[in-house]
């Protein structure tokens, strides 16, 4: 099992666009330790960084099912986004 579990989000029209990891066990999906991935490489855990995808959940539009993505996936999308454009926010 993976340290984390990991979400990819997409703008609305399917395009993947961010990021996020969490702890793979937790007792409710805000409270996982979210972080979101970062342009420079890093992962952050502040609340503006985490704020859209908590809220997507507490209006019932983000499902960690639906969502959750492999470590490889994860990683390879980084990996992608890192060598072109990054698509979501890079601030």
């Amino acid at each position: 099992m993976s340290q984390y579990k990991y979400y990819l989000l997409d703008n609305g029209s399917g395009k993947p666009y961010e990021i996020y990891r969490g702890n793979p066990v937790y007792e409710m999906f805000t409270f996982s330790g979210l972080e979101l991935a970062k342009k420079d490489g890093s992962w952050s855990s502040e609340f503006d960084d985490i704020r859209f995808i908590q809220d997507l959940w507490r209006k019932g539009e983000f499902d960690e099912e639906d969502c959750e993505i492999s470590e490889e996936q994860a990683m390879a999308y980084l990996e992608q986004w890192h060598a072109g454009d990054w698509p979501g926010r890079e601030s």
